[in-house]
């Protein structure tokens, strides 16, 4: 699974600032769910058919490309396994831990964690 967050927030931004995580072979069946601070309750995530990020970056970066060798990456669509989520209004600034787990349809729980931090106005400078 990967996790695409930003690694910086704006606390002004926390309530709109979308999480979205690729599950690999993720389906309408799996659950998924984040956590911050390895407290609190597992807040579920919804499926949402976007683009990848990361596929659409590499996607994006080959095509700058002048004179390529291989074949073209095939252009992005929409996944079938993306899960997306917003960031609780109510972090407070400074570093947190997001975790992300998810149950496939055989029970099997999987996880993935990555840092984020959240800012105040002043500490952008």
């Amino acid at each position: 699974m990967q996790i695409h967050a930003p690694e910086t927030v704006q606390v002004e931004q926390l309530g709109e600032t979308e999480i979205l995580v690729n599950v690999f072979n993720g389906s309408e069946r799996s659950q998924v769910s984040m956590q911050l601070d390895s407290q609190g309750p597992w807040l579920p995530m919804r499926r949402a058919r976007k683009e990848d990020p990361a596929f659409k970056a590499a996607f994006e970066s080959d095509q700058r490309l002048a004179d390529n060798d291989w074949i073209d990456l095939p252009k992005p669509g929409r996944s079938t396994h993306i899960w997306s989520a917003t960031l609780p209004a109510t972090l407070k600034p400074g570093y947190h831990l997001l975790s992300v787990k998810t149950v496939d349809m055989h029970d099997r729980t999987y996880a993935s964690r990555r840092i984020l931090r959240v800012m105040r106005p002043a500490d952008a400078k």
